[in-house]
C-alpha cells in the first residue's frame, strides 16, 4: 500500500471492539434490590431508582471522570439520596453492601466481538496504522487489553481521560485527511472527530446515556459493527481515486 492510501485508524475499545455496558446491566439490578430492601414500604419504583442513579452518575463524571470508583460511589449516593427524601436514617452496612455489588461490573469476562481480531488484522495488513484512543480507567483498559489479545494488533494504546480530543489530534496532527475515529460514542468518538476535520465512523451500541451527543448526520458514516470497516474503507478509496480521475481528465 501507497503512503497516500494509508490511513490512521483511531479505534474506541468499549463496546466498539470489545462489549461493555451489558457488565452494568447485573450489578445495577441487584442495587436497586438492596435499596428497594433497605427502604422497605417507603421504596420507589425501580424505574425510578434507575433514572435517578442515572442522573447521579452521569453528573459524578466532571468530577470522577471514568474512574472504578464512581459507578460504585453513584450507587451509594442513590440510596443516601433516597433515604434523605424519604426520612430514613442511613445505613452504612448498605452502603457498604452496594459498593461490593456495583464493583461487579470491572470484573469481566472480557471478550472481543466477534470478527473483531480478524477485522483489525486484516487492516494490519493492508498496511494502516492502528491507534487505540479509549478513555477510562487506566488499569482497567489496559486489562481489557490483555484479556482480549489485542496489543499485537495496535501500533499505539492511549488511554485517555474524559477527552478524547487532545490525543485524536496529536496522532491526526498533519495527516488529518487520512485519519479516521471509529467508535459507538457520538459523544466521546463522533463529536470530536467532526469538530477535528477527521472521518468520523459511528458503530451503534446499547451505551448509556452520557453518550449521547447532537451531531450533524452527514458529517459521519455508519456500520453496524467493526467487521465493516475494511470494506468501508475501500468504499472510500475507490470514491477517492474516482474524484483524481476526474479532477485530471
Amino acid at each position: 500500500m501507497s503512503e497516500n492510501s494509508k490511513w490512521n485508524i483511531l479505534l474506541d475499545l468499549d463496546d466498539t471492539l470489545v462489549p461493555n455496558t451489558h457488565l452494568y446491566h447485573a450489578p445495577s439490578l441487584r442495587c436497586c434490590l438492596l435499596i428497594s430492601e433497605a427502604l422497605g414500604v417507603k421504596s420507589v419504583h425501580p424505574s425510578d431508582l434507575l433514572q435517578a442513579h442515572l442522573e447521579i452518575d452521569m453528573a459524578m463524571v466532571r468530577t470522577l471522570g471514568y474512574s472504578v470508583e464512581r459507578y460504585p460511589t453513584s450507587w451509594v449516593r442513590t440510596y443516601e439520596k433516597m433515604a434523605r427524601r424519604m426520612k430514613l436514617p442511613i445505613d452504612r452496612k448498605v452502603c457498604a453492601r452496594l459498593l461490593r455489588t456495583a464493583a461487579a461490573f470491572a470484573k469481566g469476562p472480557y471478550v472481543p466481538y466477534e470478527g473483531a481480531k480478524e477485522t483489525l488484522m486484516e487492516l494490519q495488513r493492508d498496511g494502516h496504522e492502528l491507534h487505540l484512543v479509549t478513555a477510562g480507567d487506566k488499569a482497567l483498559q489496559e486489562r481489557k487489553i490483555r484479556a482480549c489479545g489485542l496489543s499485537s494488533l495496535l501500533d499505539s494504546v492511549n488511554i485517555t481521560g474524559v477527552d478524547k480530543k487532545p490525543v485524536m489530534a496529536k496522532i491526526a496532527r498533519e495527516r488529518k485527511d487520512r485519519t479516521m475515529m471509529v467508535g459507538d460514542s457520538l459523544k466521546s468518538d463522533i463529536k470530536p472527530a467532526v469538530e477535528l476535520g477527521l472521518t468520523a465512523v459511528h458503530v451503534p451500541s446499547h451505551t448509556w446515556a452520557y453518550a449521547n451527543a447532537e451531531v450533524d448526520r452527514r458529517k459521519y458514516r455508519t456500520i453496524r459493527s467493526i467487521d465493516e470497516l475494511p470494506a468501508l474503507i475501500r468504499a472510500l478509496e475507490r470514491r477517492r481515486a474516482s474524484g483524481r480521475a476526474a479532477r485530471r481528465a
